[in-house]
């Protein structure tokens, strides 16, 4: 990959190989510009935006656990839901079964294989193909964790 150095003036910047020794540089049509203006200002005015919704949060949020509220209405329009949900507790190969239940179910040395730090969701579910665990025992170990979405509306 050649190494590239960047050429600019008011309105655009053009990446150009090192190895040129002639600097190109690209006028910007006027509509354009202006929509690079617009799109950078809207963007700046989004994460300002973001960032005080991000300070209001931990309030409304706090207010709403501490009153075990589920519910919470605009004084013109709309409100903030307090949705239960629940998440399965994974990642791209563990996943946190109870060990204690797989551990039950499947002799001593085959459940070595499977249990690490956590349940090896590969072997488990091999296991399962194979028969020698329940796909209900499974699905009974499998722990999630909970939480609460806040939807605005």
């Amino acid at each position: 990959m050649a190494k590239t150095q960047a050429v600019e003036d008011k309105r655009a910047v053009t990446q150009i190989p090192s190895k040129t020794k002639v600097a190109l540089v690209k006028k910007v049509p006027k509509d354009l510009q202006a929509k690079i203006d617009d799109y950078i200002t809207k963007t700046k005015e989004k994460n300002k935006l973001e960032s005080e919704l991000k300070a209001l949060k931990p309030f409304i949020e706090g207010y709403m656990d501490e009153q075990n509220l589920f519910t919470l209405r605009g004084s013109v329009a709309g409100g903030i839901d307090k949705i239960p949900t629940s998440r399965p507790k994974v990642t791209s190969r563990y996943t946190y079964y109870d060990p204690e239940i797989i551990v039950a179910e499947l002799p001593m040395e085959v459940a070595r294989k499977c249990i690490v730090e956590v349940v090896d969701k590969e072997i488990v579910d091999a296991f399962a193909v194979l028969g020698i665990i329940d796909e209900d025992v499974i699905d009974s170990a499998k722990t999630s964790t909970s939480s609460f979405n806040y939807k605005v509306r």
